[in-house]
Order: C-alpha cells, then sequence, then structure tokens
C-alpha cells in the first residue's frame, strides 16, 4: 500500500476509486484506504450502516475474531445489495477494508505520528551526524540497539570514533561527518565513574598525561574492571601507550589511582594547594595486540569492533576461496548451501531444559552487513574453542529463509584456514609528540621508524 500510494502521490500512477460513490471518501488519500473514519464512511455509503454500526465493524477488523468478521461481512454485503451494488464490487471493497485494518489508524493518530515522522526525517536528511548521535544517546543503556545503529552510520558514511578520555561526553558526540562514541555506553564504567571524568575535565581542563589522569580520580569509582574496560575500548589511546602495554602494566596503573584525589584523600596534605605529585613508574612496554584481539576486546567493551575490521587482514584470503558476502546471502533461496568469511559479533550458547544439549544464538558481521547463525550440540562441541569475538571464520552450512527472517544453520566453522597464510597486518600508527620538533629531528624519527616498520 505505501508503495502504491507514493506513486499515485506523485503523479505516476493514475487515482482511481472502487466505485464513484467512494471518491469523496477517499479522495485526499489518493484512492486508499488510509484512515479508520474512512471505512466507517465508506460502510455508511455503501451499506446504509449507521455510524454506532460502523463503528462496530471497525472494531471487529481491528479485533479479527473470525465470528464476527463473518457476520460484519454479511451485513455489509446485504446493506450493498439493498443499495444496488454489485455483490462482486462490494465483496472486493470488503476484502480492501479488512486488509487495510491490519495497520490502520484513525486519522487523529495518523497525524500525530506523521507530524513526528516528518520531524524526524528532516532532522536525519539534514543534521545526520546529530541525529544519529542523539538517537544512539537515548539508546544507550540497550547495547544491542547502538551496535544497529553503528551499522546504520556506516551505511550512511558516518564515522564513529572510538571513546576518547578527554574528547568523549557522556552520551554519543555529534563532530564533523562523523560520531564520538560516549563514555556511556562502554561497558563496565557506570554513571558515577562517567561523570568524575567529566566534572574533572570541566574543572581542570585535559587530563595532560596518563598519570595526571589515574592520580586525580577517585579511586573509589576506577577500580581494576573499569580500567580494563578504559584501556580494551581505546579510550585511554592519546597518552601515546598501545593497549597491551598499559593492560600488561595495569597493577601500576591501578597503584595510581586517586593519590592527588582530595576528596578520596582527605588526610592528604600539600605543601601548595594546587600540588600535584604523580608517581609515574616504569611501565614494561610490550607489542601491541594483534589484530584480532584488537577486535575481540572493542567488541566486548564496546559491541562493536569500531576502529578495525579483523576481515581486512585476510582481504586477499577471503578473495581466493570466493567466498559469499552476508548481502549475498540474503538473496539465497531457503536450503541454499554457503560458505562466508566472517566474524562473531555476539553469541549467546544456552543448555536446551529438555536434553541438556547446548545450543547458540551468533550474530556473524562482515563489511556487508549482519547474518544470524544458529550453531547446535554437535557443532558447539566439535568448534567451541574457535566461537570467539573478532576473530575471522570461515563459516559453512545453509540457509533458513522464512517469514523474511534469514538464517544461517551453522555445519561446520574453520578459524585456521581463515587466518592461514596472513604474512603483514597493515596497522595504523599514531605517535604523540609533547612539544614542536625541528625538520632534522623529524627526518630522524623518520629513519629510525623506517629501520623498524613498513612505511608507506
Amino acid at each position: 500500500m505505501v508503495d502504491e500510494y507514493i506513486l499515485r502521490k506523485n503523479g505516476k500512477k493514475k487515482t482511481d476509486y472502487p466505485t464513484p460513490e467512494l471518491k469523496g471518501i477517499l479522495e485526499e488519500t489518493h484512492g486508499l484506504f488510509v484512515y479508520q473514519e474512512q471505512i466507517m464512511k465508506t460502510a455508511s455509503v455503501l451499506s446504509s450502516f449507521t455510524l454506532g454500526d460502523a463503528d462496530l465493524l471497525r472494531r471487529a477488523m481491528g479485533k479479527k475474531k473470525a465470528s464476527e468478521m463473518k457476520a460484519q461481512r454479511e451485513k455489509f454485503l446485504s446493506g450493498a445489495k439493498q443499495n444496488n451494488f454489485k455483490e462482486e464490487l462490494a465483496e472486493n471493497i470488503f476484502n480492501t477494508m479488512e486488509k487495510f485494518a491490519e495497520y490502520s489508524f484513525n486519522k487523529s493518530h495518523s497525524t500525530a505520528y506523521a507530524y513526528i515522522t516528518f520531524q524526524t526525517a528532516y532532522l536525519k536528511a539534514y543534521y545526520p551526524c546529530e541525529f544519529m548521535a542523539a538517537l544512539m544517546t537515548t539508546e544507550i543503556n540497550t547495547s544491542e540497539k547502538v551496535v544497529s545503529d553503528i551499522r546504520e552510520c556506516k551505511e550512511m558514511d558516518i564515522k564513529i570514533y572510538p571513546p576518547s578520555i578527554n574528547e568523549s561526553g557522556s552520551g554519543f558526540t555529534p563532530l564533523k561527518k562523523s560520531i564520538r562514541f560516549g563514555l556511556n555506553a562502554v561497558k563496565n564504567l557506570g554513571t558515577n565513574i562517567v561523570k568524575n571524568i567529566i566534572d574533572l575535565r570541566e574543572s581542570q581542563g585535559d587530563f595532560k598525561n596518563l598519570f595526571e589522569f589515574l592520580g586525580l580520580m577517585d579511586s573509589r569509582r576506577l577500580n581494576k574492571k573499569t580500567l580494563e574496560s578504559l584501556i580494551r575500548s581505546g579510550a585511554l589511546d592519546e597518552f601515546g601507550f598501545n593497549r597491551a602495554t598499559l593492560f600488561k602494566n595495569i597493577d601500576k596503573l591501578q597503584s595510581n589511582v586517586g593519590i592527588n584525589n582530595k576528596d578520596a584523600n582527605p588526610d592528604q596534605e600539600s605543601l601548595f594547594d594546587n600540588d600535584q605529585i604523580y608517581q609515574i613508574p616504569d611501565l614494561d612496554i610490550v607489542d601491541e595486540w594483534d589484530i584480532f584481539n584488537l577486535s575481540k576486546f572493542e567488541i566486548e567493551t564496546l559491541g562493536y569492533s569500531i576502529s578495525i575490521n579483523p576481515l581486512s587482514a585476510v582481504e586477499k584470503k577471503i578473495k581466493e576461496i570466493n567466498s559469499k558476502s552476508i548481502m549475498e546471502i540474503k538473496t539465497l533461496k531457503d536450503k541454499s548451501p554457503v560458505t562466508v568469511a566472517v566474524y562473531i559479533t555476539s553469541i549467546d550458547i544456552k543448555t536446551s531444559k529438555k536434553n541438556s544439549n547446548k545450543y547458540a544464538y551468533v550474530n556473524f558481521e562482515d563489511s556487508t552487513g549482519i547474518l544470524e547463525g544458529i550453531v547446535f550440540n554437535d557443532e558447539i562441541l566439535k568448534y567451541e574453542p574457535q566461537l570467539e569475538l573478532g576473530i575471522p571464520l570461515l563459516v559453512s552450512g545453509y540457509i533458513e529463509n522464512s517469514d523474511e527472517n534469514i538464517k544461517l544453520i551453522v555445519n561446520s566453522v574453520n578459524g585456521n584456514e581463515a587466518i592461514k597464510e596472513i604474512k603483514n597486518i597493515n596497522l595504523p600508527l599514531k605517535i604523540n609528540i609533547s612539544r614542536n620538533i625541528t625538520l632534522n629531528e623529524s627526518k630522524k624519527l623518520k629513519k629510525l621508524l623506517k629501520s623498524i616498520l613498513v612505511i608507506q
């Protein structure tokens, strides 16, 4: 009905009416039933229903009770016959109204919904970043909805930046053609710790370094689990240490939390009111996590791999094996066999109360979309160690396409094949330099990096 309405409204299809007597009722909606009042008026004009009888017809259509509908149909057809309308015409009109009742509203409700729809459609079209940031903020406590919104941002070419201890707000922040991830959406960060971070920034400015941040935080709120989430999500990246190094030294970092927080340490005395002493420990520097663990930890803390697509590392291999994309899979017929290169964004393993067998609901993803999968007991027993978040997998099975809900029934999972023969993985390198450097120093730095890295 929606497509038909649009075609008629835009003059691409002729507007016609089931019978000329209905033109006055259906003219404003281009010959189609849109409002419940139109059903009532049609019953009155064609079958001489009173307003009370017409309202009973409207209610019966809404309830969809077979016995009531049968009685209403007979009454409608009988009245139409008495008014000299052909039985076939009356039958077709009643069938149309009955189908329309599945989605109908009265005019006042429709007006309210349409008003909001036009407002939000306008905002989404002309202020896409602001609209999507506001939408994700309203849904911030429902991870599944936020992840769905992030995918939509991707389709709209809106870049999502990971959380930042200095730049993120409590909710999602719109930027120029991009959005900054909100701190309240990071798992294991409560509203109190987020408020603590933002209050400190507002009163003292951005945190200059990692140890200033740790020292000023309230140790009663920034516990080890919260610090782990900040590290794994990328919220502390701007301080110049890679995530693996921060995680390796988490106990050292934790010992610095709150040492300059006067609220948490009321007995602490200082020579000067604004004196802040940062205990900067020697950190054990280690190599960054590989691309797969970076992705895995982002999915765990953010619900989505924001900064990394784990399949990009095996893109060449995917082309060689000629696997289908999720977008292509969604066009296949029921029971079609498929092999697809994907990574897991969520997994929920359950146990049947009936026979204690395991089964799992899995969300698979690639660059073209998301696909729900089901893994049954035998396959879980065989492949459970490989069912990790963020790891490229070759998954084989068949499509279950019913009621417009497409699922992949998993028969086999191969993680080794998906990551085999990976030699070079390109990762971005960000270096924070605390002072202006000369051109000569810049050349020396580039030469040093070139000796140990592949620079493009």
